[in-house]
């Protein structure tokens, strides 16, 4: 048996049913890493009852090889997923 699937364009709105769409959009609210990366500040609300946690989206621009390395970050107060 085969179903045809008809591709529609993500929104908040169509998908509001199921839940949430993180996106971005106009200019970023910070400029990060040296101005090579805008960050789109805590665009999700989450719940977790007496903690708190944010959301960010980061739109960076790539580095070309060969690469020098001349910035390192560090975050001891906060965890990152990519």
């Amino acid at each position: 048996m085969s179903v045809l699937l008809t591709l529609e364009p993500l929104t908040r709105e169509a998908f509001a049913p199921y839940g949430d769409v993180i996106e971005v959009s106009g200019e970023p609210d910070k400029l990060i890493n040296q101005g090579m990366c805008g960050r789109f500040h805590d665009l999700a609300k989450l719940d977790f009852g007496s903690g708190q946690a944010g959301i960010s989206l980061f739109d960076a621009q790539a580095r070309h090889f060969p690469y020098t390395l001349d910035m390192m970050e560090r975050h001891p107060e906060g965890s990152q997923a990519f």
